[in-house]
């Protein structure tokens, strides 16, 4: 079963190559009515000799969900002959914009791979007045 090794919620990033540079949140702050983010994370041990799907569900305080993506799919690799190279691991990035702020709360993200959550994170979301930072 595949791994979330690391997971970050920030204001924006970059993914060259092998290389990820973030904006890095700890804790959303919003003085409207929605609220806009992204997510970056990575997966290890993802069998890639098989299709697969990736989703993230961003729940509110009380567990409601505000947003789903699609189901993105993990295409099984094409070279049939070299089946030694049976595990690998990817880094995905997902912008979220217009979410729903429900109220002052600890939100979650859930990772589901195949279906199955195999990841949940949380993050702080306050409500600023005007000008606070």
């Amino acid at each position: 079963m595949p791994k979330v090794t690391n997971f970050a919620f920030c204001k924006s990033f970059i993914i060259e190559g092998p290389s990820v540079q973030l904006d890095l949140l700890q804790t959303i702050k919003t003085s409207v009515s929605s609220i806009a983010f992204s997510i970056v994370f990575s997966l290890v041990e993802v069998d890639n000799r098989s299709n697969h799907y990736i989703q993230a569900i961003f729940k509110g305080p009380k567990g409601e969900k505000l947003i789903e993506t699609e189901k993105f799919l993990l295409e099984k690799e094409k070279d049939e002959e070299n089946d030694s190279k049976k595990v690998s691991g990817l880094t995905m990035g997902i912008d979220f914009e217009d979410v729903q702020f429900v109220g002052q709360g600890i939100y979650s993200m859930d990772i589901k791979f195949d279906g199955d959550t195999i990841g949940n994170f949380a993050i702080p979301v306050i409500f600023k007045k005007g000008s606070e930072e």
